[in-house]
């Protein structure tokens, strides 16, 4: 389930324990699609308590509704407009 660069993370003892939640529950929230209030369940946290924390004491972005029906609708993925000519034509 995790990625075996998280897993190595996660798994690493000499690191601060704030620090593995965080690759741990950005890896579970981002990368295996698993919403907020499931991972909250999960770790027996209030629904409310684990977004503020993922927000703002482990800067992790929570993914919303919105946000994922957006992922899931986009064909390709979206950069920003550098201005280069090869853009240009894109456009």
């Amino acid at each position: 389930m995790l990625s075996e660069e998280a897993r190595r993370t996660v798994m690493n003892e000499t690191l601060d324990t704030n620090q593995r939640f965080k690759v741990l529950i950005e890896e579970l929230h981002w990368r295996e699609d698993i919403s907020v209030n499931k991972l909250s369940k999960h770790f027996n946290v209030p629904s409310t308590t684990l977004p503020w924390w993922m927000k703002y004491k482990m800067n992790i972005k929570v993914c919303n509704k919105i946000t994922v029906s957006q992922l899931a609708n986009t064909k390709y993925a979206k950069c920003d407009f550098n201005g280069n000519d090869a853009e240009k034509l894109k456009a």
